[in-house]
C-alpha cells in the first residue's frame, strides 16, 4: 500500500477551468477505472518519491515485485539490482493505474529505438527520471517528458557544448552559473524526452524562450513547466499541449 501527500494542482489553476468537477478526480484503484480528469488530454499527473525514505523491509513489501523483476535487464539482476530502478518502475506502475493501465499492459512495456518506454496497448505517454535520491514520473494522454537534477556543485564550464552562444552568454553572466546550467538542462532534457528522441538530439539544438521551447528547424512548440518539489532539486515537465492541468503528488510506500 502507499499513501499520497502534498497535492498541488497546476499551481493555482482551477480544476473547473476545464469543466471538470472535483469528484471527477477520484479514481477507483480496485476497479482500475480511468477518471475523466486523468483522461483529459490537458491533464498531466506527476508522482515523486525519495528513495532514501524507503528501507529494505519496505522494498521487500512491494507486492508487485515480479512486475519490476521482469523489466530488469540482466545487468541489474541478482546482487546488482538497482533500488532506484525498481522504485522508478513501481512509481510508474501506480501512476499508470490512474490512467486505467493494468499489470498485464505494464508487463508489455517496450522501449522505442530511442530508448523511451511505451505501452503498446495503452495510449498513455509516461516518463521516469531520477537524480540523487529523488525519483519522478509523469504521465499524460498527450506527449510528456520530465527531468530532475539534484542541485549540487558542478564544473559548469564543462557544459558549454550543450548551449547556444546566446544561452552561454546568459549563463556566464548569471549570479549562479551552476544553478543556471542545471535548470536549463532539465528544461532541455524534459523537452527531448517528450519529443521521444531523448539525447539522440543535440542539447544545443533546443532553443528555449521562457516557458516555450523548440528543436531547431522543427515546427513543434513544447511547453515547459518548472515543478517546485524540493529545495534541493530542480525539475521540469514538458508537453506539446498549451496550458495543461498538472497535479503533483508525493508518494510513500
Amino acid at each position: 500500500m502507499f499513501h499520497t501527500c502534498n497535492l498541488t494542482i497546476d499551481y493555482n489553476r482551477k480544476i473547473t477551468s476545464l469543466g471538470i468537477t472535483p469528484t471527477d478526480f477520484c479514481y477507483d484503484l480496485m476497479n482500475k477505472k480511468i477518471s475523466s480528469f486523468a483522461a483529459h488530454p490537458k491533464k498531466i499527473v506527476v508522482y515523486f518519491l525519495n528513495s532514501a525514505d524507503v528501507d529494505e523491509r519496505e522494498m521487500k513489501s512491494i507486492s508487485e515485485i515480479s512486475v519490476y523483476w521482469n523489466l530488469l535487464s540482466p545487468h541489474y539482476r541478482g546482487d546488482q539490482v538497482n533500488k532506484r530502478f525498481i522504485l522508478g518502475r513501481w512509481l510508474a506502475f501506480h501512476l499508470l493505474q490512474t490512467f486505467g493501465g493494468t499489470e498485464n499492459e505494464f508487463k508489455e512495456m517496450k522501449l522505442t529505438s530511442f530508448g523511451k518506454p511505451v505501452l503498446p496497448k495503452h495510449p498513455v505517454s509516461f516518463n521516469i527520471a531520477h537524480s540523487g535520491d529523488l525519483l519522478v514520473c509523469a504521465a499524460s494522454l498527450s506527449n510528456v517528458g520530465i527531468d530532475v537534477e539534484h542541485l549540487r556543485p558542478i564544473d559548469w564550464k564543462e557544459y558549454r557544448s550543450c548551449f547556444s552562444p546566446s544561452e552561454w552568454y546568459e549563463i556566464s553572466g548569471a549570479t549562479n552559473p551552476a544553478f543556471e546550467v542545471l535548470q536549463r538542462w532539465v528544461q532541455k532534457e524534459s523537452l527531448l524526452k517528450a519529443d521521444g528522441r531523448g539525447l539522440q538530439v543535440p542539447m544545443a539544438s533546443v532553443d528555449l524562450r521562457k516557458d516555450v521551447g523548440k528543436i531547431s528547424d522543427e515546427d513543434t512548440l513544447w511547453y515547459l513547466h518548472p515543478l517546485k518539489i524540493s529545495n534541493d532539486y530542480t525539475c521540469c515537465v514538458c508537453t506539446d499541449v498549451p496550458d495543461p492541468e498538472i497535479s503533483v503528488q508525493q508518494i510513500a510506500l
